[in-house]
């Protein structure tokens, strides 16, 4: 797959300016509750934009599992607008979708614009705070605050992974594991160092360095970003789902956890990094959304 690794992490990123901001035609969205741009985070450095989320609940809000959803773009663009269509159609299957946006590092190895400023754990830092606001508001809007699951696409399933498997950004908010009643990983990265090293081989060493380490920092901070780094600590509910471009990335993951029975893998043996993306997005009939619903719901009901 070295010749692919161009592609998976931050494809997904120049997919996303194609979808931006893009609204679902393919649901019936009649019976939707929609909240849009409420801030997660209000602290003197938020950010405008970046600390936001939008929120889509089902009829039966109530009793729905509720999932925080990360988008992908490299951890250098995208934004929660280019989710509102997978965010509707999970919410025709009855699942509770909160999308948020996070603040974004440079990129301009990808394009001369993207000229954020973060960097690790800015990130995931961001997905912690909107994980706390999605529990604290429980109340405010009907949902069921100990049915709260975590998930996302790409650079998105790489932080969703990390949320649920180091739990200090987590504590950092006053949560714990047991917050989460499950995680949806898709199309990540979850050894970075790995992920660093195929860069380097398939694509240059100066490439790698703009990319990965511009996101986290020098080698030691990319390893501490990994995800695998946890495994022992790991207790959350996950289903780990990799497509053609990231499956030896995912694989990574998978031969690490043999033991972990809480850990499922599903692979999509027939698409690529953004073939899988547009079937959630645009298909509304998707049997990849319906095994991330049925996911849900299975935890949601007492499922182990």
């Amino acid at each position: 797959m070295k010749t692919n690794l161009l592609f998976t992490l931050f494809g997904i990123g120049i997919l996303a300016l194609v979808i931006l901001g893009m609204q679902s035609d393919y649901q019936d969205v009649s019976k939707l509750e929609t909240h849009i741009d409420l801030a997660y985070y209000i602290g003197p450095d938020a950010d405008p934009d970046k600390h936001k989320l939008d929120l889509y609940l089902p009829e039966n809000k109530a009793s729905a599992p509720i999932l925080l959803w990360i988008h992908g773009g490299a951890w250098v663009t995208g934004s929660r607008k280019q989710e509102a269509a997978l965010a509707k159609n999970l919410v025709a299957k009855g699942v509770g979708v909160a999308v948020m946006s996070y603040r974004l590092s440079k990129g301009t190895w990808m394009n001369p614009d993207f000229q954020g400023t973060a960097q690790h754990p800015d990130h995931i830092q961001d997905c912690a705070r909107a994980f706390k606001w999605l529990r604290d508001q429980a109340a405010t809007y009907g949902y069921d605050p100990s049915q709260l699951f975590v998930g996302g696409y790409s650079a998105g399933g790489h932080l969703s992974a990390l949320l649920c498997m180091d739990e200090q950004y987590l504590k950092a908010e006053g949560l714990q594991f047991s917050d989460v009643k499950g995680a949806v990983p898709m199309a990540g990265a979850y050894d970075m160092v790995h992920y660093y090293n195929g860069h380097v081989e398939s694509n240059g060493k100066e490439m790698a360095d703009a990319h990965v380490l511009g996101v986290f920092g020098d080698l030691a901070d990319v390893k501490k970003a990994s995800p695998t780094e946890y495994i022992d600590h790991s207790i959350v509910p996950m289903l780990v789902i990799s497509e053609t471009d990231t499956y030896d990335l995912t694989k990574v993951l998978e031969e690490q956890v043999p033991d972990k029975k809480h850990i499922e893998f599903y692979h999509v043996r027939d698409k690529n990094h953004n073939e899988l993306y547009f079937d959630l997005v645009r298909n509304p009939e998707s049997e990849h959304t319906q095994k991330i619903a049925d996911f849900l719901f299975h935890l949601t009901s007492g499922g182990e």
